[in-house]
C-alpha cells in the first residue's frame, strides 16, 4: 500500500495551529506597525498566492533583499506557503556578490525593495529575472491560500551564506528536518508559548534570525523586529526591551555579554549570546544567560550552556 496522505511542512503546520488559537493576538511587531496572527496569515497567504502565479513552488528558491523591518518574516512565511526556499541577501553586500548568491541558488524570481533595486540585475544566469517588489505586497488582492503541497523532510528551508573567512562564502541547504528538529528543541529548552515576546536581535542573513523571526510564530508568541539604529546601543535596547516586555534575545557573543554586565532588565527571561568565544561574565540578575555554539552548518546550536556561575577564564559550551 501506498500512504497518500500528503506531507506537509511541520513548522507551517504550528503556525496554522496558532493562527486558529490566537487569530488576534498580536504576532508581528516593527515600529508603529503590527499583524494579528490572522492578518499576517492573511497577508503571506496573498503573498504566496502571487509567488506561485510567478513560478515558485516546491524544488524553488526565492532570494529575498529587504530592508530590517517585518518584510524579513512575512517574504520569508510567504515564500515557505508555497513549498519554496527563501534566500536572506545582505543589503550591505556589492551587488556583485548579491548576484552571484541569487545566481548560484538557480533563482528566477526575487523579492526586493525597490531602494535596491539596482543590486539586482535584471538577468540571472543569462535567462530574465521577474521581481516582485515589497512595497506592493500590502497591496495584494485577497487570496484563498497557497494551497496544499507535498513537502519531503528533505526539501530546503532556507538557503544561507558563511561569511567567507576561509575564502569564498559558501551556500547552507537547511532543510525542513533540520527545521523541524531545532523547532522542537527551540520551544521545549526556552518554554516557549503564547506568553512569549521575542526580541529579532540577528541579522536576516545570519541563522540565528530563524529563531526570532520565525520560530516564535509556532507557539502563539509574538515577534518584534528590533529598528537597526538601536541594535548595538545597549541602554536603548534595555529601554526597548522593557517597553515591549521582551521576554527571549539572541545577541552575538560581544554584545550580549556587553549588555549582560551593563543594564538590568525587568521582563527578560532569556539572554542567549553565541558566535564567538564567551569569555568570563557574572550571571546577570533576573534572568538566565545562555552560551551557544554551533557552525549555521549544523542549524543554529549544536551546543549549549546557561552560565549559572561567573567562570575565571572561558565560560563552558556546554553539551549536545
Amino acid at each position: 500500500m501506498t500512504d497518500n496522505k500528503k506531507k506537509e511542512s511541520f513548522y507551517l503546520s504550528c503556525f496554522s495551529e496558532a493562527v486558529k488559537r490566537f487569530p488576534d493576538k498580536k504576532a508581528l511587531f516593527f515600529k508603529e506597525k503590527s499583524y494579528t496572527y490572522a492578518e499576517l496569515d492573511a497577508l503571506t497567504d496573498r503573498l504566496a498566492a502571487l509567488l506561485l502565479k510567478e513560478g515558485a513552488g516546491r524544488g524553488e528558491i526565492v532570494p529575498v533583499l529587504v530592508p530590517r523591518s517585518e518584510y524579513m518574516t512575512i517574504t520569508a512565511l510567504g515564500i515557505l506557503k508555497t513549498g519554496a526556499a527563501y534566500e536572506p541577501l545582505d543589503i550591505s553586500h556589492p551587488g556583485k556578490r548579491i548576484r552571484a548568491m541569487a545566481e548560484e541558488a538557480g533563482a528566477s524570481l526575487v523579492i526586493v525593495s525597490k531602494d535596491y533595486m539596482g543590486l539586482i540585475s535584471d538577468t540571472l544566469n543569462d535567462k530574465p529575472v521577474r521581481k516582485i517588489l515589497m512595497e506592493d505586497i500590502e497591496k495584494l488582492p485577497a487570496a484563498d491560500g497557497p494551497g496544499s503541497y507535498d513537502i519531503a523532510q528533505d526539501d530546503v528551508f532556507v538557503i544561507l551564506y558563511t561569511s567567507g573567512s576561509t575564502g569564498v562564502p559558501k551556500g547552507i541547504m537547511l532543510t525542513q528536518h533540520n527545521i523541524s528538529v531545532l523547532l522542537s528543541w527551540y520551544l521545549s529548552y526556552y518554554e516557549v508559548d503564547e506568553n512569549c515576546r521575542m526580541g529579532e536581535h540577528p541579522s536576516f542573513v545570519f541563522d540565528l534570525a530563524i529563531l526570532e523571526s520565525l520560530l516564535p510564530l509556532a507557539s502563539g508568541a509574538s515577534v518584534h523586529i528590533i529598528p537597526e539604529e538601536i541594535r548595538t546601543d545597549l541602554l536603548e535596547l534595555g529601554r526597548f526591551f522593557d517597553e515591549n516586555k521582551i521576554t527571549h534575545v539572541t545577541m552575538t557573543t560581544q554584545l550580549g555579554r556587553q549588555f549582560a554586565l551593563n543594564v538590568k532588565c525587568s521582563s527578560l527571561r532569556h539572554l542567549t549570546v553565541g558566535g564567538e568565544a564567551l569569555v568570563s561574565v557574572k550571571p546577570p540578575e533576573g534572568y538566565t544567560l545562555h552560551n551557544g555554539y554551533g557552525p549555521a552548518e549544523c542549524t543554529a546550536f549544536v551546543t549549549m550552556f546557561p552560565v549559572l556561575e561567573d567562570y575565571p577564564e572561558k565560560v563552558p559550551l556546554g553539551n549536545p
